[in-house]
């Protein structure tokens, strides 16, 4: 994906949410006794989401795609928890290069702001598999490190919504005498934004 369709992929998922939210409480106001209250109701959720990523800091400078899924609970209309999948694909340069994926678990914190529209914020903990790529040189690494988050969710029928979110994670290469010496190890920033749905139960 290039930085032009990177743009127009973030331009058009916030003009689509904030589309979908403007004609759903038309319709929503005009609909007498069919309240989407209930959204904020307990509920359990899976779901799925595209966009891309920037990577920042040590040896994998670079921006591609990220798609994801994602399933948790809705304990009231404010707290929640979430297990989440994450798969970066192959990042990097012709020296050194990574693949990433892994799991996330994260508390959510939800606020309500109209009918069918809801902000939320997330922290948590990601477990990723990077590995890597180094000359001649292969590995693969595990590490955990704590990740947050922020989004929009809208209610456009019953049981589903779109969302929009961004999250930053930070992804580690563990120390290894076998890099090569001219590895800079180092921890590595990644920034994603992300359009998804979710089906809610």
């Amino acid at each position: 994906m290039t930085s032009f369709n990177r743009e127009v992929f973030c331009t058009l998922s916030v003009v689509s949410i904030s589309a979908a939210a403007i004609v759903y409480s038309g319709s929503a106001m005009a609909e007498s006794g069919n309240s989407m209250r209930d959204h904020l109701e307990p509920h359990a959720y899976v779901g799925a989401s595209y966009g891309f990523f920037r990577s920042r800091g040590g040896e994998f400078e670079d921006e591609d795609d990220v798609w994801g899924a994602n399933a948790g609970v809705m304990l009231n209309q404010y707290l929640g928890v979430e297990g989440s999948y994450e798969n970066f694909g192959r990042y990097g340069n012709d020296n050194a290069s990574a693949e990433v994926d892994g799991f996330g678990v994260s508390a959510i914190g939800s606020i309500p702001v109209m009918e069918n529209l809801n902000l939320y914020g997330k922290f948590g903990k990601f477990y990723s598999n990077v590995d890597v790529e180094v000359g001649s040189y292969e590995n693969t690494y595990e590490d955990d490190q704590f990740f947050y988050g922020a989004g929009a969710e809208i209610a456009v029928s019953d049981p589903l919504r779109l969302t929009v979110e961004y999250d930053r994670y930070k992804v580690g290469v563990n120390e290894d005498d076998d890099l090569p010496e001219d590895f800079e190890n180092s921890d590595n920033d990644v920034d994603t934004l992300k359009a998804g749905a979710r089906y809610r139960f």
